[in-house]
C-alpha cells in the first residue's frame, strides 16, 4: 500500500513525498531529488535519430512503464494485488 503525494502540483521531484503503510503504520519520506535536463533529453533524441547513439529511454522501457501503470489501475479498481 503506498502513494506518491505532490504537495504543490510539482512536476519535478521537489515537493513530492512517498507515503506507504507497513504493518498498519503509515511511513512517509521524501525521495532524493534527481536533477533533470530536457535539453539533454532532446539532444539524445536527435543523436539517436542520426544513428550516433542509442535512445536513453527505449521503447521497451516505455512499454514496461505502461504495463506497471495498467496493473496499478487494475489493482485500484479491484482492490486486489496484480501480479505480472
Amino acid at each position: 500500500k503506498g502513494t506518491l503525494v505532490s504537495e504543490n502540483e510539482a512536476t519535478r521531484s521537489e515537493g513530492v513525498k512517498i507515503a506507504t503503510e507497513i504493518d498498519g503504520k503509515t511511513e512517509t519520506y521524501r525521495p532524493d531529488a534527481i536533477p533533470s535536463s530536457w535539453a539533454s533529453f532532446y539532444d539524445n533524441f536527435a543523436q539517436a535519430y542520426r544513428g550516433r547513439t542509442d535512445l536513453a529511454i527505449s521503447s521497451q522501457s516505455g512499454r514496461e512503464v505502461v504495463r506497471v501503470l495498467e496493473a496499478a489501475y487494475k489493482s485500484a479498481e479491484t482492490g486486489e494485488v496484480v501480479h505480472f
